[in-house]
């Protein structure tokens, strides 16, 4: 490359860039320009549209960052100033091609289409311009001509405000400023935040502008976040030097992308005059010297240490601002450094490329042409903005891009060629290398990125029915507004013991007692009178004759002056959380006015039996199990699924006080003896638009009422029903209980209750194997049933102390962690001869497909014990006696020794008979935590939602098959059928369209989170493949409330019973097959009733007991 240097004077300069108004446009083109006299012309309006002849206008082109990202117009500018001779500024003030994994805006992918783009622009630049040395030194192997400007504190924008010694007793303010994209920073410091909140309670506060603190931090009343106020640069800084803080904090994680940052905050906080502690890191060991204008920490203990001192010490915090102010006036300001920014534009070169540089620029940009080309063609697809109910078809085939793209596979015909020039462009070990490293594992990434996006236009075409957000219980914070709790008590002394003390264990404040002593003897008088007395937020008011509980509860609900409260009964013992865990309910709808828990015997929210000899159900603890631990495991295998119901039982009523000042309190001439008081305050709550929903997570004991016999309770439950009634008709009373029992999210809550002990006790019988290595090797690039179902076996694992690891190949990383962006459970990616390497750290390594049996050949006759996890007979999956079938078959006996386990009798027999060699049967398991019913869907509701999953490369599915009965249930039934397709992309391209021509919807692959949102709302679910092994998606559709038909050829035999919990049918029989999908259509009755014990039977199947039989299975 030679360079040919013009100095010259500038006057004006072409701008081209994304955001014209953030700090980057500011701080490094606009405000020194202005400054030295120099006219701006923007290259685009409204950050959207860009005008390239504007690049004619300027003495230079400037062009930043991320803009290259809309190539044709980059290109446009590049072309138009070469041929006016105009030299071009690439400015770049991030290492962006080095974001980290956890990076929010490596996750969203907000840069990954600009990468290559912005690598042509580096390498194409007459000169580059950077912030930092280290900068520099990771983009000078694509430019020699790299300029250093530091980013400066820009006093054309700025003050420097006075710092003021502040040794009065307000509180200590400490302070960070920051967007989004520093929430792995904030995470790594958040342990030494929560020990200096602990420590300082009452006089510190800690406020954040900009990021959203976590809702660990946002849990103590001391924290407080502002907002982002302005992107616009100079709005921001007016605004941010009218903030105050005492101690400012500037963490960053040790990584390279933040090894080459300026310390542009140092200069942002110093301005408002407040000292800080920052990183020990590049962009801030340039500016301080630790303990004079500044600390600098790395150790989370570093960092309490040093923002206590300065807690601590007004003194030192005072001389430490004005210090830091003093480095800023003396080296930093803007006003004294424009002589670096003159020299860099009066001297800007042209370039002329020539020799294997310019190859290397032909081959990034062919390579960004045709990169553009997918996003852009992509992008056009995603941005339909068509009616999705009248235009689905046309929506729904643009996933045919992605496949035509895998088919032709223009990127690795690209690479090949690549790879020739490979030594000269890209030497082994280089910095070139590493960062050509980092851009491919982006690329691999985008086919699955490119289905997910296309996923938008699905959901718009089939509405919430893949709805994603299926995850289990979130977080939740504690309770901020006073609660209080009324407590209606006559006599029952001991339980009104237990009450309480339970109620001041587990409640956490603010939180007040109202007590009504309707009329209780003197033992219990006392006790009331003794416990109102030590407490200062406790009221008791007394009844001399009992009442009833109606009169009682309204005369504490009428006391009652706090935003919620709670009516408990006195024979109740609430558990952890439980307050807190009800009131985080409300915070989700405002409409939301009643919320009551489940409980031991509470009617419809008793579990796990709603009923038992013609009475409500008492439940008693599972043996061995404390009130305590059965609410902490309620509340740790619980969905948080708070469904709406019609009907809350009374024993325990957490209401928003807004509900009674609207419809008024119980109603005492009708229901005065205490039995249909809840049942009409539900009913009024309901006409007046107010929601009740069910705690699923929260668990009371009930010990329920001795006053009354059980002859009592039918007779007094009798004439409250025929108030009920002539009150509110009896139509709405019957409809009510009718969507009480049976309901389908109800019936599956109370299934996963009764299994509760038995998860417990497998998980402490894997407590044997605690400290064991394992390590899986699952050699996938996208979700599949196989792959989840070795996660959440692992994780069932980990849960006993089995230390699992999952092993990939490197090739499959990015996709896969696409595929499983929540996974839990540690990653390994390499090179299946890394196996040789790690091996030794594990106790066993297991295989998990057939062609990964192989890998771990070398390490036969080893210490380390080899499994083969066999989830389906694969020589089946393949031709008859091809090659790939014989390969499969080889593998059961291909090393000696290794432990071959499997999910069924069926496949153990298919091993046994054609290999000639026995596996363990570890049983069937499905992820029952996920795949649960979680939408009030009525049972025998019209239409019925059907349905298949087609994959036409996987001819076992039998999808032609599946397809011809579809067609010809749909043109029987018509509107009262609904048919979903799921598993593939686009069916229309791998099948003939004769076998499509009826309505049906598709939702192509999903992911195993739309997976479970889909099956909750099907009714029938359809497998008439020729066999299974399993039956993995029947299981998860049973586990959500489907009825099922599965093939009587394999193993789903062993879970499914006929005309029990589901259909069997001959699949080869197209007849067979017809008439059993048309008797669950037709058969209202027999559809419910298999849903209701399809549902029971499958929790059976939970993960940790197969976990617990692999490790048996491995070491005795």
């Amino acid at each position: 490359m030679s360079i040919l240097t013009y100095p010259f004077l500038i006057k004006y300069i072409s701008f081209y860039s994304n955001f014209f108004e953030d700090a980057c446009a500011y701080l490094r083109l606009l405000s020194p320009a202005k400054l030295l006299g120099i006219k701006v012309i923007k290259g685009r309006v409204n950050n959207q549209i860009t005008y390239p002849e504007r690049a004619r206008k300027g003495d230079l082109v400037f062009i930043q960052r991320d803009f290259p990202r809309d190539l044709p117009a980059y290109e446009q500018v590049m072309e138009l100033a070469r041929q006016q001779h105009k030299p071009v500024v690439f400015d770049i003030d991030d290492l962006l091609f080095f974001l980290p994994e956890n990076h929010p805006e490596r996750i969203s992918h907000h840069y990954t289409e600009a990468l290559l783009p912005m690598l042509e622009a580096l390498t194409e630049a007459d000169l580059v311009s950077v912030t930092t040395p280290t900068l520099k030194n990771y983009l000078e192997p694509f430019n020699k001509n790299i300029f250093v400007v530091p980013n400066y504190f820009d006093d054309s924008i700025w003050n420097l405000k006075k710092p003021v010694l502040n040794n009065n007793n307000e509180p200590i303010i400490i302070g960070y400023m920051g967007g989004e994209s520093h929430q792995p920073d904030i995470e790594f410091i958040t342990p030494a935040l929560e020990e200096i909140l602990k420590k300082y309670p009452q006089n510190l506060r800690l406020v954040f502008w900009g990021i959203k603190p976590s809702k660990k931090l946002t849990a103590y009343s001391q924290v407080q976040w502002l907002p982002a106020h302005s992107y616009n640069y100079p709005a921001f800084a007016q605004y941010f030097q009218t903030q105050e803080a005492d101690i400012v904090i500037a963490p960053l994680v040790d990584n390279i992308f933040n090894a080459a940052k300026s310390p542009l905050k140092f200069f942002e906080y110093s301005s408002i005059g407040a000292p800080g502690v920052y990183s020990n890191l590049d962009p801030y060991q340039q500016v301080i010297t630790h303990g004079e204008n500044g600390f600098l920490a790395s150790t989370l203990e570093e960092w309490r240490f040093y923002i206590e001192a300065l807690i601590q010490d007004a003194e030192l915090r005072h001389q430490m601002a004005i210090k830091a102010q003093q480095t800023i006036h003396d080296r930093w300001l803007l006003s004294q450094n424009l002589g670096q920014w003159k020299n860099l534009y009066e001297n800007a070169p042209l370039q002329e490329n020539e020799g294997s540089e310019n190859i290397s620029i032909g081959f990034i940009k062919s390579i960004n042409r045709q990169y553009y080309s997918l996003i852009e063609r992509n992008s056009q697809e995603i941005q339909v903005q068509e009616d999705p109910n009248q235009k689905k078809d046309h929506e729904i085939q643009a996933t045919s891009f992605e496949l035509a793209m895998i088919k032709s596979s223009v990127e690795w015909k690209i690479a090949l060629v690549i790879k020739k020039f490979m030594s000269a462009l890209l030497p082994r070990g280089s910095i070139r290398e590493k960062i050509a490293k980092h851009v491919y594992h982006w690329i691999q990434g985008e086919k699955i990125r490119v289905s997910r996006q296309k996923k938008v236009i699905k959901d718009r075409a089939i509405g919430s029915i893949i709805n994603s957000n299926v995850a289990n219980c979130n977080p939740f914070e504690t309770h901020r507004d006073n609660i209080d709790i009324i407590i209606c008590i006559h006599n029952a002394l001991d339980d009104v013991k237990n009450c309480l003390k339970s109620i001041f264990q587990y409640t956490t404040e603010p939180y007040s007692l109202i007590l009504i002593d309707d009329g209780s003897d003197e033992p219990t008088k006392d006790l009331l009178t003794s416990i109102a007395s030590s407490k200062s937020k406790c009221k008791l008011i007394r009844n001399r004759t009992a009442k009833g509980y109606t009169y009682a509860a309204n005369m504490g609900m009428k006391i009652s002056q706090s935003s919620f409260f709670v009516l408990l009964n006195s024979d109740t013992i609430v558990g952890p959380e439980w307050i807190d865990r009800m009131y985080r309910i409300f915070l989700n709808d405002e409409k939301i006015g009643i919320v009551g828990p489940l409980s031991n015997t509470a009617s419809w929210q008793s579990v796990p039996e709603l009923s038992e000899n013609g009475d409500w159900a008492t439940n008693p603890l599972p043996e061995g199990f404390t009130v305590t631990e059965m609410a902490k495991s309620i509340a740790k295998y619980s969905g948080c699924i708070f469904p709406e119901v019609p009907l809350l039982n009374g024993f325990c009523l957490m209401i928003r006080k807004r509900v009674v000042d609207q419809i008024g309190f119980f109603d005492e001439e009708n229901f005065g003896k205490g039995y249909g008081e809840e049942d009409d305050f539900n009913l009024r709550a309901e006409k007046a638009g107010w929601k009740k929903v069910i705690a699923d997570d929260v668990f009371i004991f009930h010990a329920q009422s001795k006053s009354y016999s059980h002859k009592q309770r039918y007779e007094l439950s009798r004439l409250s029903g025929k108030k009920l009634r002539k009150k509110h008709g009896a139509e709405n009373i019957e409809a009510s209980v009718a969507f009480m029992n049976p309901n389908r999210v109800i019936e599956g809550i109370r299934s996963r209750v009764s299994v509760i002990k038995d998860r417990e006790r497998y998980l402490q019988l894997g407590q044997s194997f605690r400290g064991k290595k394992v390590l899986f090797v699952l050699p996938v690039i996208d979700a599949g049933g196989g792959a989840n179902v070795i996660i959440d076996e692992s994780r069932a694992m980990r849960n006993m102390g089995v230390d699992v690891n999952i092993f990939n190949l490197s090739v499959y990383k990015s996709a896969f962690l696409q595929s499983y962006p929540w996974l839990d459970i540690p990653l390994l990616f390499g090179k299946t001869t890394d196996l040789l390497e790690t091996y030794s750290d594990y106790d066993a390594v297991i295989a998990s497909t057939n062609h990964s049996v192989e890998w771990l050949k070398p390490l036969e006759n080893k210490k380390t014990i080899l499994g083969y996890y066999i989830q389906d007979f694969e020589p089946l999956m393949y031709p008859d006696n091809s090659p790939q079938a014989k390969q499969a078959l080889s593998t059961y006996t291909m090393i000696k020794g290794c432990k071959l386990f499997t999910k069924t009798d069926w496949t153990q027999k298919m091993v046994l008979d054609h290999a000639g060699i026995d596996s363990e049967v570890i049983g069937i398991s499905v992820n029952v935590d996920l795949f649960r019913p979680r939408d009030q869907i009525p049972f025998g509701r019209k239409p019925v939602n059907i349905v298949a999953m087609i994959r036409p490369s996987t001819p076992y599915r039998s999808p032609i098959f599946t397809l011809s009965i579809l067609k010809k249930i749909e043109k029987k039934y018509g509107d009262q059928i609904q048919i979903w397709l799921f598993g593939d992309n686009d069916i229309r391209e791998n099948v003939d369209q004769s076998y499509l021509d009826f309505n049906w919807k598709q939702f192509g692959k999903l992911t195993q989170h739309q997976v479970a949102s889909m099956l909750s709302k099907a009714d029938i679910f359809t497998d008439f493949s020729s066999h299974q092994a399993m039956g993995l998606t029947a299981l998860e559709a049973m586990a959500s409330g489907c009825s099922v038909i599965v093939p009587e050829n394999g193993g789903a035999v062993e879970f499914v019973r006929h005309k029990v919990n589901g259909i069997v049918v001959d699949t080869t029989n197209f007849q067979d097959s017809m008439l059993g999908l048309e008797e669950l259509i037709e058969n209202d009755a027999l559809r419910k009733q298999l849903q209701l014990n399809a549902i029971h039977d499958v929790t059976n199947y939970y993960p940790e007991k197969a976990a617990y039989n692999i490790m048996h299975c491995l070491f005795g």
